[in-house]
């Protein structure tokens, strides 16, 4: 019935927004990092081969153009974080040539101009998910990642973690 409007207003319906979430239960929770550029870098270290990055939101045209030329077909439809405006999505293979891209991009340009939800999944799971990336709040890890490869992940970031439920 509100199809119309919905188009009109440019909001993302209910069932457009559903997908993979990160596994419910406990999780790693790590600290946001506040040098984008190495953590993009270093997630190379954290990341399972066969990775796919999923970023939502970007803001600039030729961020846009850089995304669309490194973009793969979907593996895995993620949960949408923004209902309102629709947002651009880019799924990205998480290789080490486009993981130095990435963080060359985030080195030369604001965050929010790249994406404002940021998540990693393998296969039919998300392992990393990260809403509204890149500022102060905490981004959730599976909680099958060894420790060792957390703890090594978030020192070379200079972050904290902890196990944690993902509301947390």
């Amino acid at each position: 019935m509100w199809g119309w409007l919905t188009t009109l207003l440019g909001i993302v319906p209910r069932e457009e927004r559903d997908g993979a979430t990160l596994a419910p239960g406990p999780c790693w929770c790590m600290t946001a990092p506040q040098d984008h550029a190495l953590f993009v870098a270093k997630l190379h270290d954290l990341l399972p081969a066969g990775s796919i990055l999923f970023l939502e939101g970007s803001s600039s045209a030729a961020v846009n153009k850089i995304l669309e030329a490194r973009a793969v077909q979907p593996k895995l439809r993620i949960a949408r974080g923004t209902a309102w405006p629709r947002q651009l999505l880019f799924h990205i293979a998480a290789t080490r040539e486009n993981l130095a891209e990435l963080a060359a991009l985030f080195a030369a340009r604001h965050a929010c101009e790249i994406c404002v939800h940021f998540h990693a999944y393998v296969d039919s799971r998300v392992i990393l998910q990260w809403h509204d990336a890149f500022g102060h709040d905490p981004l959730h890890l599976a909680a099958d990642i060894p420790e060792p490869r957390v703890r090594a992940f978030c020192e070379s970031c200079r972050c904290s973690y902890k196990l944690s439920p993902p509301d947390q």
